[in-house]
């Protein structure tokens, strides 16, 4: 089995070397980011002197991004993109340095320091992700498409699995200057590693619109492409459960399981290896469904297995939610890739990216809300109920949209 996944991985990676450095650099940028996430909530708890003060600076220096990289796509269609992840990462890797000379300033100097650094990483990283997105269509063929979105996905799993986990040991038993410097050598790494790619766009860097205009043309095709118009349709509904995941996990185990904190780990284990395994059988066997109406289905499968998740009493009942959520995650996931891959036009992509992030970060925000306000006025069990509902409505929207585009392509052939 072991030896099967290794030529499935290294076969793909044979054939197209630079999506191979594309996908070492997303781990080694993916362990940074872990790492450095925790440590700044360590940093953040030594110079803040309340809650207020730490929620406060926390949300308003992790929204601030968020809404620069709405716009973010236009600039990926009109650089270079692979000197512009060199320069991102290279950028990245001083700044996370810079943090280690917060904890020694003045309190709202260290505030405001503590702001800037945040806020420019995540723009860049926004830059740096769009632009890894969009750059895979010129490095992998269209036929291996599905697979090479797949195994990006099962690696995100992987590092979403380990790079917490790394991060809180690093913290434990190293002081937390540590973690920066960890964090900064691994985007150092990433920048050579992007450096030594070869790949070339496959049409020329257009930039005679000014930027206005360009960002209307990215609107406007998603207004004309229906398939494209779901995805980001299901960024929203699907950021919204991301955005209770976290508390609603937390919540079940302490207040419905009643367990120790380590149920949180047992489910996140469970939901992160059931990704792992369906995400490598999809790239395995280059899985989609012939028919794209059928995705509707999957669409009610994530929203299914997270209403489930409401109704359930225990720990095993939950792992058993999060199984079929996981599964139709992983499925989805390299499929909404394909289309925005295939669907939007080369020079078009950066921007159309740069709206699905946005509409994605937005909602997780959003969601995160909601689950306060929800939890207060029904109750935690209405959480899940509530934002799989909407999963499930995506489904009932993509279902009709391409019922009507079938029946109309059915029509003109007749």
């Amino acid at each position: 089995m072991i030896n099967i996944k290794i030529n499935t991985i290294s076969s793909i990676w044979r054939k197209y070397p630079d999506f191979k450095r594309l996908q070492m650099s997303s781990i080694f940028t993916g362990l940074g980011s872990w790492i450095s996430f925790i440590g700044m909530l360590v940093l953040l708890d030594k110079i803040t002197q309340n809650g207020i003060q730490l929620g406060l600076l926390w949300s308003i220096s992790g929204l601030a991004p968020i809404l620069f990289s709405l716009f973010t796509g236009v600039f990926v269609d009109r650089v270079n993109i692979r000197k512009f992840i060199v320069l991102a990462d290279f950028l990245n890797a001083i700044l996370f340095l810079v943090y280690i000379f917060v904890p020694q300033l003045d309190m709202k100097i260290s505030w405001v320091l503590f702001f800037v650094i945040r806020f420019i990483i995540g723009i860049s990283n926004s830059f740096s992700s769009i632009a890894s997105q969009k750059v895979v269509k010129n490095i992998v063929n269209e036929e291996d498409l599905v697979a090479a979105n797949s195994l990006s996905y099962t690696i995100t799993s992987v590092i979403r699995l380990t790079g917490a986990s790394i991060g809180g040991l690093v913290i434990s038993f190293f002081p937390l200057e540590i973690a920066w410097i960890i964090a900064s050598f691994l985007y150092l790494i990433s920048a050579v590693n992007i450096y030594l790619c070869n790949w070339k766009l496959s049409e020329k860097i257009k930039t005679e619109k000014n930027f206005k205009e360009e960002f209307i043309t990215g609107l406007k095709v998603v207004q004309q492409n229906k398939l494209v118009g779901i995805v980001l349709i299901s960024a929203f509904s699907m950021g919204i459960i991301i955005g209770t995941f976290n508390l609603m996990l937390q919540q079940y185990v302490t207040n419905i399981y009643e367990m120790q904190n380590y149920g949180i780990s047992i489910l996140y284990c469970a939901e992160g290896f059931i990704a792992i395994i369906v995400g490598y059988k999809i790239a395995q066997k280059k899985f989609m469904l012939s028919n794209k109406i059928n995705y509707s289905f999957i669409y009610g499968l994530i929203g299914l297995g997270w209403i489930l998740f409401g109704f359930t009493n225990g720990i095993y009942q939950g792992i058993l939610a999060l199984i079929i959520f996981s599964i139709g995650a992983a499925i989805l996931a390299p499929f909404e890739r394909y289309i925005m891959q295939t669907q939007v036009p080369e020079n078009l992509q950066g921007r159309v990216f740069g709206l699905w992030n946005t509409v994605t970060l937005a909602a997780i925000q959003l969601g995160a809300l909601l689950t306060g306000i929800i939890i207060e006025g029904l109750g935690i069990r209405f959480v899940p109920l509530i934002s799989g509902t909407l999963e499930i409505l995506t489904g009932i929207i993509f279902f009709i949209i391409l019922g009507v585009r079938h029946t109309k392509n059915s029509e003109n052939l007749n």
